[in-house]
């Protein structure tokens, strides 16, 4: 599966999920830079930057962090097909590596989005 095999929702969903991760941790480190920039290359994410602004649009009339949760959980769960589901936590699991370990804080948000997909049941 590529990005391309996604529908633009579900783009939206991927791109606002990478800049969850990334907020997660409280800092960008220069792995997970580098793992993202690899998402256009490797998986063709060409849109990325548009897909992030498309997200940043949509909580732009949020103020609070626990409504932003709630705008990016609604489009989260808005992604129902199970390929796609894996191949998104999947690139965001290679992300979240890319600075050499991953930290409580990512894990909480990858936890949390397998949860709001029903992953964390198998």
């Amino acid at each position: 599966m590529t990005v391309q095999d996604l529908t633009q929702q579900e783009r939206t969903v991927f791109a606002a999920s990478l800049v969850k991760l990334v907020q997660a941790e409280g800092t960008v480190q220069d792995g997970e830079v580098a793992g993202i920039e690899a998402l256009r290359d490797v998986f063709g994410f060409d849109d990325l930057d548009a897909q992030i602004d498309q997200f940043q649009e949509t909580i732009a009339h949020t103020r609070e962090q626990t409504e932003q949760d709630r705008v990016f959980e609604s489009l989260a769960e808005s992604v129902t097909r199970p390929e796609v589901q894996d191949f998104i936590l999947a690139r965001l699991d290679e992300v979240s590596r890319m600075d050499g370990y991953r930290d409580q804080s990512e894990e909480a948000f990858l936890s949390r989005l397998r949860s709001l997909w029903g992953l964390d049941r198998i």
